[in-house]
């Protein structure tokens, strides 16, 4: 069980200092923050994802940072007050139209809601019928949605 103690930050910010311009490690560390267990991995990841020089449209950045989130860290994901979920549905609507592919990816992360708990399972349902009533989504997501709500 990994822990999240003091001085954690501080090392993954020195890794990531040292090591940054390595594409393959940068996709590690950035999945080493999204996957970490503390309470602050949302705001961390939203950071991260905000940051001018995160590279929004490489599939790759998406993957290890979002879709280490979204599969990866079950207890931040699928909080309680719904952040994570509402969170992952704002990524994939800025990423479906440029991605359709890594958009549907992350939303079936979405598959288990059935298994969550009552609070969970609505809160999950409303985003994905959310994303089905936006305009313009591309037939990939439309696809993933409409599966995962009819199981």
């Amino acid at each position: 069980l990994m822990r999240w103690g003091e001085g954690a930050e501080k090392h993954l910010a020195h890794f990531h200092d040292t090591f940054g311009q390595n594409t393959l490690v940068r996709d590690k560390w950035l999945g080493l923050m999204a996957r970490a267990p503390d309470k602050n991995c949302l705001d961390r990841v939203r950071e991260i994802y905000a940051d001018k020089d995160f590279a929004r449209t490489n599939p790759n950045r998406i993957y290890a940072l979002i879709g280490s989130f979204v599969r990866g860290n079950v207890a931040q994901f699928t909080r309680a007050d719904g952040a994570g979920f509402e969170f992952a549905a704002k990524v994939t609507k800025e990423i479906d139209p440029i991605n359709p592919h890594v958009s549907a990816n992350i939303m079936g992360a979405f598959g288990q809601w059935r298994k969550w708990e009552t609070n969970r399972r609505h809160k999950a349902q409303e985003i994905m019928k959310d994303l089905l009533t936006q305009k313009q989504i591309s037939d990939e997501l439309r696809d993933i949605l409409t599966r995962s709500l009819a199981e």
